[in-house]
């Protein structure tokens, strides 16, 4: 048996172990920050920012609206 023959079998695990961890690392960056820590702030901000461009959207389509 040669090295190659030896290492196929092992490579679908290798390649599955290496997705999992990828998903692993991806779904713990994804879940939110304990309660008062920076990451919850970050969270809590970003959300603030997305609502406050919306705002701006709303108001310069309301603009160029009245400005026609």
């Amino acid at each position: 048996m040669s090295f190659k023959e030896t290492l196929r079998p092992l490579l679908p695990l290798a390649i599955g172990l290496a997705i999992g961890g990828v998903g692993a690392t991806l779904f713990q960056q994804s879940m939110p920050g304990a309660p008062g820590s920076p990451e919850e702030r970050a969270e809590l901000l970003e959300v603030q920012l997305k609502a406050a461009e919306n705002r701006v959207l709303a108001l310069e389509a309301i603009e160029v609206g009245i400005a026609h």
